[in-house]
């Protein structure tokens, strides 16, 4: 398993199409619904945003530097991650991390390197290049 820094950003903002997990070491919680997550850092807290189907919402707060989302698929600035994210905190900066196996990173990320339609040999190389 990997970690990669998929980006850093003020606020965050993704939607799940099933149920969540979301914590950390102190606090925790399991939500058997899909839905929307608007994520902010302030005053070193976490603050959630969540609306469920239907328009409910809800708040969550979580103290600490790091927070967890858990669920089969996270739908991110045009990205379905199949894995948690963790969030990490820089002052009021969010680092966006996936964990991943590292043969799927490397699916993902070989067709970004070099064009697919070189030779299969040169992709291979590529490949263990980047293991």
């Amino acid at each position: 398993t990997i970690r990669v820094l998929l980006g850093q950003e003020k606020t965050l903002s993704f939607q799940t199409t099933s149920p969540v997990e979301m914590g950390n070491s102190k606090t925790q919680y399991s939500l058997g619904t899909p839905g929307t997550f608007k994520v902010e850092r302030k005053n070193n807290q976490w603050n959630v945003q969540a609306v469920f189907g239907g328009g409910r919402s809800k708040s969550y707060s979580f103290p600490g530097n790091s927070l967890i989302f858990d669920s089969a698929e996270i739908h991110w600035k045009k990205q379905f991650l199949r894995h948690p994210l963790v969030l990490s905190s820089q002052g009021q900066t969010i680092n966006v991390v996936a964990h991943m196996p590292v043969d799927e990173y490397l699916k993902g990320v070989i067709p970004h390197e070099m064009p697919p339609l070189w030779p299969v040999e040169t992709l291979k190389a590529q490949v263990v290049a980047s293991r």
